[in-house]
């Protein structure tokens, strides 16, 4: 048997062999040094940045429009006017009246009198009113017999308004008679006021036996 073909399959058969193993290696994946085949490497995915948020825009604060203030709360917040006074002649104050006097600051003359409720806090109340004798044609009787009079009038008047007689009193009392002048325009009137020494009063002294 001829060498040549021998050789030839010889040779085929080694190129076969080694191609063999060249494809085997290629498919195969490294051994570790140890021998431990290592895994196919798993491909790592690149992480995707998610995007930021952007900030949500904050509405501007809505200032809120100031009241305007109604006509109750005006009237509300306004002063009340002072309460007005109550003036009044002396000729025309009424038993059972209280008043705080306005008086002549060099004799003492009754000029006006201010009403105030007997109930409140006042100086006089006036307690008898009569007239005194003379003609109207009378001269001046003159101030002493006139405050004689006047005193024994008013003592009476006391103790029928205040249920006590005035010694037995712890109130005080003046009383308002003409002037000369007066007199002889034909006043004859005199007035008992009860004044508690210029000390404020309370309530009324009528019929408090006090």
């Amino acid at each position: 048997m001829s060498r040549t073909p021998v050789l030839m399959v010889l040779a085929v058969a080694a190129v076969v062999v080694l191609a063999w193993g060249i494809l085997s290696t290629v498919g195969r994946p490294a051994d570790s040094p140890d021998g431990t085949p290592s895994p196919a490497a798993t491909p790592t995915v690149a992480a995707t940045p998610s995007p930021t948020p952007e900030p949500a825009a904050t509405p501007a604060a809505t200032p809120m429009p100031t009241p305007e203030p109604s006509p109750t709360d005006v009237a509300a917040a306004s002063p009340s006017p002072a309460a007005s006074l109550e003036y009044q002649k002396p000729e025309d104050l009424e038993v059972g009246q209280c008043f705080d006097p306005v008086v002549d600051a060099d004799d003492d003359t009754l000029l006006a009198a201010v009403i105030v409720p007997c109930t409140g806090s006042h100086l006089a109340e006036v307690f008898g009113k009569s007239d005194l004798a003379g003609a109207p044609t009378a001269p001046f009787p003159g101030r002493r017999d006139l405050d004689r009079e006047a005193q024994d009038l008013c003592d009476a008047a006391f103790e029928t308004y205040v249920g006590i007689d005035f010694d037995s009193s712890e109130y005080e009392y003046v009383y308002y008679t003409p002037t000369e002048s007066s007199w002889l325009g034909g006043d004859r009137e005199v007035m008992c006021v009860i004044d508690d020494n210029g000390k404020p009063m309370t309530g009324s002294a009528k019929g408090t036996a006090r």
